[in-house]
């Protein structure tokens, strides 16, 4: 298992707008050791940092991410919607976030789309000289999750799981034979009251580190930590870790201890 580590959802969300450069660059400066973002193909296939399928919510208009090329969506002020001094941020390629990274920081990857992207993500990967080994790559839909294991030897390979899904009889159970199926590590679940100590030890027992998100409350974060959970994603990253350093008594930076990282 994974030492606790406080990963930065979407950058440093709260305060920056949403997977941009500036998000993950503020909270890289804020002292994160893990961000986690999202990545979906251009029309001509680049990886491009975004979570909706649309550029319409971040102030693009109301067309598909993989109907425009990379040029236009380099175009579309993606800071603007979340405050005025935000206007110019830009929806960034993958190999510019990558390339952002500080050494040993941790990079949380999701795929929301489906096999067709992993080949594209891993040679901009190797191309930036990313370490696999500081990458966790994860997908909700389960034919990426199998090809990321091919893909991305050296990483950490996660199923996420909506809570509807994992808190069903059986869910969990049924996520943990597909995890040890195609040989992943983890699973990250979205967080709800049913998230206990025991869903954390029967995942545990499995031989899988657990992650959960999103929690903006330091009661909620505590709790989880607490009763042993891995890793916890937030958009107040550097305000949840100042305090439960205060509260649990961590250490500085906990997990949150930097590996240097070299590829091989």
């Amino acid at each position: 298992m994974n030492s606790p580590v406080l990963i930065a959802h979407r950058g440093e969300s709260r305060d920056a707008p949403e997977n941009t450069l500036a998000a993950v660059k503020l909270a890289w400066d804020r002292g994160a050791v893990a961000v986690e973002f999202d990545v979906r193909l251009s029309a001509d296939g680049i990886p491009m940092v975004i979570h909706d399928a649309t550029t319409r919510r971040i102030g693009g208009p109301a067309r598909a991410v993989n109907r425009q090329s990379a040029a236009e969506l380099a175009t579309i002020d993606a800071g603007a919607w979340k405050h005025p001094r935000w206007r110019g941020e830009r929806i960034p390629q993958l190999r510019d976030v990558l390339r952002s990274a500080p050494g040993g920081g941790r990079i949380f990857l999701e795929f929301k789309e489906g096999p067709e992207s992993v080949d594209a993500v891993a040679d901009v990967r190797k191309a930036a000289r990313f370490s696999q080994k500081q990458l966790v790559v994860m997908s909700f839909h389960r034919a990426t999750v199998e090809a990321l294991g091919a893909a991305f030897k050296q990483a950490e390979a996660c199923l996420l799981l909506e809570r509807e899904h994992w808190k069903r009889d059986g869910g969990v159970e049924e996520a943990i034979e597909f995890a040890h199926a195609h040989r992943l590590d983890a699973l990250n679940v979205e967080v709800g009251p049913d998230l206990d100590a025991e869903v954390i030890r029967r995942v545990h027992q499995a031989g899988l580190s657990l992650y959960c998100w999103t929690v903006n409350r330091v009661e909620t974060a505590r709790a989880l930590f607490q009763a042993g959970m891995d890793g916890v994603t937030t958009d107040r990253c550097a305000w949840m870790r100042r305090r439960l350093e205060m509260e649990l008594s961590l250490p500085r930076d906990a997990s949150l201890h930097c590996q240097k990282f070299r590829e091989t």
